[in-house]
């Protein structure tokens, strides 16, 4: 009985010590992925940042260091440092000039589909 509960420890240490490093990989390059998106951002580009915790702040960079960024909440202009490893999602929003581009983008097809549409119905009446 003894042996096999010895057998069993030593199975369930071998298991565990191959199973944490992965779960450390996957966070260094979670890490890793965060910061070299934080690093292709421009400075003063609004972005919303997912915590690990799930609490969401948004903001502008101010600047990256090696270990952490400076982030500029958009309401209250506080500075905030957050350290990569703190980071679960980085999402970059358009700038406004970009929405504005769409948004006129689909007026002007939906303008261009509607005035097609009234030329056939006015040709087959024809």
């Amino acid at each position: 009985m003894f042996k096999q509960f010895l057998s069993f420890a030593l199975v369930a240490s071998l298991l565990q010590a191959l199973v944490i490093p992965v779960h450390a990989d996957s966070q260094t390059g979670q890490t890793e992925k965060v910061k070299a998106t934080i690093a292709s951002t421009r400075a003063e580009r609004a972005v919303t940042i997912e915590m690990r915790d799930g609490t969401k702040v948004k903001g502008y960079i101010r600047e990256h260091l090696e270990e952490s960024f400076t982030l500029i909440d958009r309401k209250t202009l506080q500075a905030t440092t957050i350290a990569y490893g703190d980071v679960a999602k980085v999402h970059k929003e358009l700038p406004t000039f970009a929405k504005v581009a769409i948004w006129t983008g689909a007026v002007y097809g939906i303008l261009m589909a509607t005035t097609l549409v009234m030329l056939a119905v006015a040709a087959a009446a024809e």
